[in-house]
């Protein structure tokens, strides 16, 4: 398959909204973010396919890691989990993932340094994943222990994209956002970490029903709540429950304040940040209380995305407009203010 090819007709088919967040950013971005995401879609098509030995894909996942880390290694031949895909376009991925391997090993050293270290990142959380739920069922679920594995997860898969985010655009772009480097790349961290911790609260019930619990025993236990008895009428749960939205909300906030921090005449990288995290405000808002079981996860309108994305770019020109455009999201959702500096150079 053509390199633009796989940038943008195979992109944009697994992957319709983040296709729409690349096509904003400058183009000189737009690659290396792009080959990135599509190699991580990969190894999270390859850890997700249940109908597949947990072994076997932690055989594969491992595989093309090291195809990915070293110009010597063979990608992996996937067939066997291809077979399995519900949806065409993720089958093709499977199939064309050592032309995409090719394409990095194509890239520039300072492009593919930075997307060998993220997605290094990437497959060691989706490999801990696995190695740790590989004998969950709906009858036997397993949590994670405490909020440091929480964070630490929510960092492998998500936080670091973060970081990467933060360098390829300090790499790429002309100007200085108005805090340190290490600073913003704090920030991008714990921005990432909240669209993960959305998608967690999104799909807890789902990922109960297959013995998958991301919410810490230390916290659930002294709740008197079980993930075996999940009935949804726990007042103690429903507090922690809460406590971890707030948890999720701090780290948006600080994904926002990540944005603001970035400078003006970064216009697109600032609309491609605030999509995801205005979309992740919008999810958060019928999960204030714990989904009950058998409820589908929350999903945000198609109508409200380009909405969203319209307002923004409606406000883009205009900084008081601009400033002001992420509480009065939080007002519209009924969640807390932010109180964070809304000036930037």
């Amino acid at each position: 398959m053509d390199r633009s090819l796989l940038l943008t007709d195979l992109l944009s088919r697994v992957s319709r909204s983040f296709y729409l967040t690349l096509r904003v950013l400058p183009s000189v971005m737009r690659e290396p973010i792009g080959l990135a995401y599509l190699l991580a879609r990969a190894s999270d098509t390859i850890a997700d396919t249940e109908l597949v030995p947990s072994s076997r894909r932690l055989e594969l996942l491992r595989a093309y890691g090291n195809a990915i880390q070293s110009e010597s290694a063979a990608a992996p031949v996937m067939k066997d989990l291809e077979k399995h895909q519900q949806d065409d376009s993720e089958a093709e991925l499977l199939r064309v993932c050592h032309e995409a391997i090719d394409l990095l090993r194509q890239t520039p050293d300072h492009n593919r340094l930075l997307i060998q270290e993220v997605l290094g990142i990437i497959i060691s959380g989706q490999q801990l994943d696995l190695e740790r739920f590989h004998s969950s069922t709906g009858e036997g679920i397993i949590s994670l222990d405490t909020s440091d594995e929480l964070m630490d997860y929510a960092y492998r898969v998500a936080g670091c994209v973060g970081a990467f985010w933060t360098r390829v655009s300090l790499l790429h772009l002309k100007g200085n956002p108005s805090v340190p480097p290490d600073e913003l790349e704090r920030l991008g961290i714990r921005f990432g970490q909240g669209l993960q911790m959305v998608n967690i609260l999104r799909d807890f019930q789902g990922d109960l029903s297959m013995g998958r619990c991301y919410l810490p025993k230390e916290k659930w236990a002294p709740t008197g709540w079980t993930p075996q008895h999940n009935n949804g009428d726990n007042p103690a749960f429903n507090s922690l429950w809460k406590d971890h939205i707030k948890l999720a909300m701090d780290c948006l906030n600080d994904g926002w304040t990540y944005t603001q921090a970035l400078p003006s005449s970064w216009i697109r990288v600032r609309l491609s940040c605030s999509w995801p995290i205005l979309l992740g405000i919008r999810t958060l808002q019928p999960l204030a209380n714990p989904p009950l079981p058998q409820s589908k996860p929350a999903k945000v309108p198609r109508s409200e995305v380009y909405e969203i994305m319209l307002r923004t770019i409606v406000s883009s020109p205009f900084p008081s407009v601009w400033n002001g455009l992420y509480n009065r999201f939080l007002e519209q959702y009924q969640l807390p203010e932010h109180k964070a500096e809304t000036s930037s150079p």
